[in-house]
Formats: C-alpha cells, sequence, structure tokens
C-alpha cells in the first residue's frame, strides 16, 4: 500500500469514527434505533459510500465535521431532522427552526447531486433487481414504504458544506458525463466488505432468497 492509498484510509477511520460519535448521541421518537448498536454495519456502509469520493472531497467532509463538533452542531442528528420533511412532516414542522438554513446555492447543488445518484440508482435496480429490493425505495414518493433513497440523500448532503457538496458533484458529474454509476462502484465495495464475490454474487444469492 502507497503513502497515499495509506493516508486516505487513515482519513476514511477518522470520518467513521467521528460519524458514529455523532450517531450514538442521535435521540429518535420511540428511544435508541437498533441500528445505533450495530458498529460493523455502520462502518460497511458508510466506507463503501467514501470509497467512490475524491481525497479532497474526504478532507472537506472532515473539515465539516471537525466545524461541527466546535460549533456544538450534531450533523446527524441534523441529516434525520432534514428528512422528516417528507417522512414525518408534522413533527419536521416542530423542529424545522431548530436546524441550519440551507442557501439557495446550496440546496442547487444538493438537488444536481440527488438528481444524478437516483439516475444511478435507477439503474441498478434494472441491473440488479433482486439486490436492489433489499434496499431503500428510490423516490421521495414511495417514503410511506420506508425512506427513500432520495429523500435521505437529500437530508445528508443538506449537512454538507457548500465547498464538500461541489467537490462531490464535480466528481459525480464527470463520472456521469463519462458514463460511469459510482453507484455501481460503491455497492460493489460494500458487497465485498460483506463477504460476498462480487456484485453479481450478491444478486444472484438475493434472487434465490437466502444468503
Amino acid at each position: 500500500m502507497t503513502q497515499a492509498q495509506t493516508d486516505r484510509e487513515q482519513l476514511i477511520d477518522s470520518l467513521v469514527g467521528a460519524e458514529w460519535a455523532f450517531f450514538q448521541n442521535v435521540n429518535n421518537v420511540g428511544g435508541r434505533a437498533s441500528c445505533q448498536d450495530m458498529p460493523q454495519t455502520f462502518s460497511v456502509m458508510r466506507r463503501s459510500q467514501f470509497a467512490i469520493w475524491t481525497d479532497e472531497a474526504l478532507a472537506s467532509y472532515q473539515a465539516d465535521l471537525d466545524r461541527a463538533l466546535v460549533e456544538g452542531r450534531n450533523p446527524l442528528a441534523e441529516k434525520y431532522g432534514y428528512m422528516m420533511e417528507s417522512t414525518h412532516p408534522d413533527e419536521y414542522a416542530q423542529i424545522k427552526g431548530d436546524l441550519p438554513a440551507v442557501s439557495p446555492q446550496k440546496a442547487e447543488l444538493v438537488e444536481k447531486i440527488v438528481a444524478i445518484q437516483v439516475g444511478w440508482a435507477t439503474e441498478m435496480a434494472q441491473r440488479y433487481p433482486h439486490f436492489m429490493r433489499h434496499g431503500r425505495p428510490l423516490h421521495t414518493s414511495d417514503d410511506r414504504l420506508g425512506t427513500s433513497i432520495e429523500t435521505y440523500s437529500r437530508g445528508e448532503l443538506k449537512t454538507y458544506s457548500e465547498a464538500t457538496l461541489q467537490l462531490i458533484y464535480q466528481r459525480f458529474s464527470e463520472a456521469q458525463a463519462e458514463g460511469v454509476n459510482l453507484q455501481e462502484q460503491s455497492d460493489e465495495a460494500q458487497v465485498r466488505m460483506l463477504g460476498y464475490a462480487s456484485l453479481a454474487a450478491a444478486e444472484k444469492t438475493a434472487a434465490s432468497g437466502s444468503r
């Protein structure tokens, strides 16, 4: 492993550790969520996401988390708060004043990134239907079935700084222009961490209905 690869792995370790600490302090309606006691699952999900980011985006996000800690904010709690605009609108109306305001410029970046991600997820649903069926629904209009990819992504992206969003959008838009589906790369990383040989193998297992 090169020094650059080692530095990247250490940065991702730092991000996952910081997010996990924030996650432990998220207060859920109805009590502690079961996923707050699943550090390995959390690590796999977050590492697979960070696998498709550039080093610059990772470093920028680390700065976001460091800033939030200094300011006494919990970006993971804010993420779930933003999601509630769609998933629990009545509760959201009561807390929206406590959430950081999202500027028009930031909101525009968020929607551009979300559109790319939903497009990639739609492609994935066509190519790996059984694997994707075990995940989130695609669209905000389906949030009644569970928090969708679109709503989850929008909520999380709103917690990032504009600088981080710019770096992610640059990476995603360039990949999109080249016909590269970064969601597929992220999911490939995820299933390998879970012990599958490939995404195709995970799809086959999902199709058979057994692990």
